[in-house]
């Protein structure tokens, strides 16, 4: 388990009463997170381009 962020992959520290920064960690379960994220955001993307195709198809046909 990852002592600076709890096996979360994220950081909160309080610099100022009431003023919380938010950053990443460096640990292995993080560097998974952004793997992952990736690969999502991409999933994502695809999935768009296709709607976007579908879209523009209709247009030409329809």
């Amino acid at each position: 388990m990852c002592m600076t962020c709890s096996n979360t992959g994220v950081v909160h520290k309080e610099i100022y009463p009431g003023m919380i920064t938010v950053e990443g960690c460096n640990c292995e379960i993080a560097k998974q997170q952004v793997v992952a994220q990736k690969e999502n955001w991409d999933a994502w993307i695809r999935k768009f381009e296709g709607w976007k195709r579908g879209v523009l198809h209709e247009q030409r046909v329809g």
